[in-house]
């Protein structure tokens, strides 16, 4: 794809008043800048990942036991992403995520998640986006070396750092519900924030 710069320097060289009629029109289309894309458009398909940093909060009970888990917090893991901003700031995304707790005299409590994302990201007009997402969940955790599924729900707020049209830095803060089900007697929370980035194509 052409830079704008670039096609106006081809233009110039064809036709300097053709060029000037096409710079105008640039600068006078709303939320676009030279070689820059922003959400009012949508910049299409993404890819992206992260460092997270799960925090479980309050007391935790496997669903077979009403003993409460021994957990450390924080854990670690990471995150995937992958979906489409669509115009006006609009994005579905698909998560996947892995991280770890420790827990005492057991093995760590890890959990396999994926994740259906809807994100609105605001058109500041400057290359600082805050955003917010909220998702549906299905949960597979590893407890004590035994399986337990369930669903949940997610919410987030961030802020994108945009380096370009195609990239951005993101640090984003996330709580994550887990119902009682199959893995746990009781809904459980978990504070996870996350640095990463997206690339868009």
């Amino acid at each position: 794809m052409l830079r704008t710069s670039t096609l106006l320097a081809l233009i110039a060289l064809a036709s300097p008043a053709a060029a000037q009629d096409v710079s105008e029109s640039v600068a006078s289309e709303p939320g676009v800048t030279d070689d820059t894309l922003t959400p009012t458009q949508g910049r299409g398909f993404s890819w992206g990942g992260a460092a997270v940093i799960p925090m479980l909060l309050g007391d935790v009970r496997y669903a077979e036991s009403d003993a409460h888990v021994p957990y450390y917090s924080p854990g670690g893991g990471v995150m995937g992403r992958l979906g489409i901003e669509l115009p006006y700031g609009f994005g579905l995304y698909g998560v996947f995520s892995l991280h770890a707790t420790s827990v005492e005299a057991e093995t760590a409590l890890l959990l396999y998640r994926g994740a259906l994302e809807l994100r609105y990201t605001i058109d500041t007009g400057v290359p600082v986006l805050p955003f917010f997402g909220v998702g549906g969940d299905l949960l597979f955790y590893i407890r004590n070396q035994s399986l337990g599924t369930t669903g949940g729900l997610h919410a987030n707020a961030g802020i994108a750092f945009a380096v370009a049209w195609w990239a951005q830095l993101e640090v984003i803060m996330e709580l994550d519900v887990a119902f009682p089900g199959a893995a746990f007697r009781d809904t459980v929370l978990t504070f996870m924030p996350s640095v990463g980035g997206t690339l868009f194509f």
